[in-house]
């Protein structure tokens, strides 16, 4: 399908595709080949360009909003340059345009593009302070599991074993094993996993994945800031509380915009705990060697996990009843 009256969709238009709530690939006229990528489901939306895989991805990750994708298609290789969020996609749409002219008004590569159009939008992009509702969903269901941890191991030791807003590859590390979350709004148990390594369990500790779905609809629930004031209500030491506030800062967090967080998320099922075994279904280093693939040939690896109809094993003690009222 090809971009109808101009070389970019307009505003309008491209609402019109988010609103339909079917991915769409769009077309943008000229040379070379360059794709509007629009994803409803996830709020993202994304130029997709040639890439000829000898040079480094642009690093984004200063930008709460915008992410990088790498992939081969029947065309070649491509990259694509992402925004993602429901309160930002207009606003950070002329963003995406600017990239397409550069690689096809301009002649510049995807990276050099990239590179540019972030430095001439640098001050429009640091505006754009809130979480992403991915982000803000993600946030919600870390805090549900720490609120669970300060009950059953204590406040100091599970504050300081909350690793995500660290960017380290799992989101809680106890003293045996350690825990990743995944939230999900979906009717499936359906979870993005973004790396190789996140289900992929450290030497010598265990790896659990604590599988949450929730809604946004009917009445109760709490706010991503009711959940924070809540979980820091429940931590009376000091030093525990300051090392909670770093840890909300390093998420992302700006006690600022709380008043743009108005969605109200209660659970839709029960929590699942799954052991990630060898047998578990993951795509991970260790799987891709087990198979004698190179994995040095993969990158930027992201896939959908589906949850649903797998049997969850028996969570270890700091775990049991989560999510129990």
């Amino acid at each position: 399908m090809s971009a109808t009256g101009g070389q970019h969709l307009s505003w309008p238009n491209l609402l019109e595709y988010l609103t339909a709530g079917a991915p769409a690939i769009v077309r943008i006229a000229g040379t070379p080949n360059v794709n509007l990528v629009i994803e409803p489901a996830e709020q993202r939306i994304a130029i997709r360009g040639p890439w000829p895989g000898t040079a480094d991805v642009p690093d984004l990750a200063a930008y709460r909003h915008l992410d990088t994708r790498v992939g081969t298609d029947a065309s070649g290789d491509w990259v694509e340059f992402a925004v993602s969020g429901r309160g930002v996609l207009q606003e950070a749409y002329p963003v995406l345009t600017a990239v397409a002219d550069r690689v096809q008004l301009h002649g510049d590569g995807m990276g050099a593009a990239i590179t540019g159009v972030l430095d001439s939008y640098r001050r429009l992009l640091s505006s754009l302070g809130r979480l992403s509702e991915q982000q803000e969903l993600g946030l919600y269901g870390e805090l549900f599991v720490l609120s669970h941890l300060i009950g059953s191991v204590g406040e100091g030791k599970a504050v300081a074993s909350w690793r995500g807003p660290m960017q380290e590859e799992h989101d809680f590390g106890l003293d045996s094993f350690d825990i990743e979350v995944k939230t999900t709004l979906s009717e499936e148990r359906s979870h993005r996993i973004s790396s190789l390594t996140q289900l992929e369990a450290s030497p010598e500790r265990d790896l659990w994945l604590v599988s949450l779905q929730v809604t946004t609809y009917g009445v109760g629930g709490m706010t991503l800031p009711e959940s924070i004031q809540t979980t820091m209500d429940a931590i009376a030491n000091l030093a525990a509380r300051s090392l909670f506030a770093e840890r909300l800062a390093d998420a992302g967090w700006d006690p600022a915009h709380s008043h743009l967080y108005t969605r109200r998320f209660a659970l839709r099922s029960e929590v699942l705990t799954f052991k990630i075994t060898s047998a578990f279904p993951a795509i991970t280093v260790h799987h891709l060697q087990s198979a004698g693939l190179p994995v040095e040939r993969f990158s930027n690896v992201s896939y959908i996990l589906n949850t649903s109809g797998l049997v969850p094993d028996q969570p270890p003690t700091e775990l049991l009843r989560l999510g129990a009222s």
